[in-house]
């Protein structure tokens, strides 16, 4: 009888310890798929062109990727509207439940997963398949002695 009891007494600690980051995974995760469901093609390929913008101000990556004031700002704007209207119109109710159960600050995970997601828009596309293996002409496979 003593050996059923100590488990059935430490499960509700274990419940309440991991109850929290289940329901957060969960509303993260309702959130993320309505995300990824409720916008187009050209949603995700505007995002896309965001994460660019994003990188051309990195010091390493200014002179690969030109853009001009009026281009960042003009995507700036697209993408706050593509957010607002997932977040009060197409997934209303997700939204609410994630701020309601999650708060803000947790919500960065469903826009980590969207953001995954919409990537795959781009490199997906056979151009960029195709040209994601260019590299492997410069690996020398003579180092590569993996084996032992």
């Amino acid at each position: 009888m003593k050996k059923f009891l100590i488990p059935l007494l430490t499960l509700p600690s274990l419940l309440l310890a991991n109850g929290e980051t289940a329901l957060a995974n969960q509303f993260t995760q309702k959130l993320a798929s309505c995300m990824i469901n409720s916008s187009s093609i050209k949603d995700k390929q505007t995002l896309n062109k965001w994460t660019l913008r994003l990188q051309s101000e990195h010091p390493e990556l200014k002179d690969l990727i030109n853009m001009s004031e009026e281009e960042k700002l003009k995507l700036d704007k697209e993408v706050g509207s593509i957010y607002t209207n997932l977040l009060t119109v197409k997934c209303k109710e997700e939204s609410k439940k994630a701020i309601t159960y999650e708060g803000w600050d947790k919500m960065v995970g469903a826009f980590a997963i969207f953001g995954n997601a919409s990537s795959r828009v781009i490199t997906n596309h056979p151009n960029v398949r195709k040209t994601a293996n260019g590299f492997s002409r410069y690996v020398d496979m003579t180092k590569l002695d993996l084996m032992d």
